[in-house]
């Protein structure tokens, strides 16, 4: 936990320090000031500005030391003190309902080439786990793309008497869906068979 909030911090100040940069300010981070130590330091014309990023997970346990360093900064003679508080980034979850029996049904009646290859009669049996990682909203419909796993009943042989075995492949689904939630478009559909040869 220390070690993130210590990476958000540095990650933070380097971010900071481009863009001050960027707007004429001369830098510099890490900067030690008679015993009081700040994230960064920027300069430009008569501005002094002393920073301090703090993740908002230390700034409690912080505070007392964050109140020294802006008094301090004020009594050597620094015009502005910044606290940037940062937080990790929130994982963002997208779900798309029914995608998964949408990518079934259209893959049962477009069946790729690449599954029916690997048995005398391969049954797509299920689709699971879509997880999205594009999304764009058109006139034409809603693209999404994104990664799932895809359930096979291999049979070889004669229906009867022949062996089957039962197995599941990642593939990559780029597809257009229409506003009853059906595919209408199917821009590219990878099922990854290397698994089964040994690849």
């Amino acid at each position: 936990m220390v070690a993130s909030a210590t990476y958000l911090e540095a990650a933070k100040a380097e971010q900071l320090e481009r863009e001050l940069t960027a707007q004429g300010y001369v830098t510099e981070r890490a900067k030690r000031m008679n015993g009081s130590i700040y994230d960064l330091v920027a300069e430009r014309g008569d501005e002094r500005i002393a920073i301090e990023v703090k993740a908002q997970s230390r700034l409690a346990e912080q505070a007392r030391e964050v109140t020294r360093l802006r008094e301090r900064a004020f009594q050597l003679g620094f015009t502005e003190f910044r606290l940037v508080v940062v937080n990790p980034p929130r994982a963002r979850q997208i779900e798309v309902e029914g995608l998964d029996s949408a990518l079934r049904t259209y893959l049962v009646e477009n069946p790729p080439s690449q599954i029916d290859e690997l048995s005398g009669h391969t049954l797509i049996e299920d689709v699971s786990g879509p997880e999205i990682d594009e999304i764009e909203v058109t006139r034409e419909g809603t693209r999404v793309a994104g990664d799932a796993s895809l359930e096979l009943l291999l049979q070889y042989g004669e229906a009867r008497d022949g062996a089957t075995m039962h197995v599941t492949l990642p593939f990559r689904f780029d597809v257009i869906l229409g506003l009853d939630g059906e595919i209408i478009e199917a821009r590219s559909i990878e099922v990854d068979t290397a698994s089964l040869h040994g690849d």
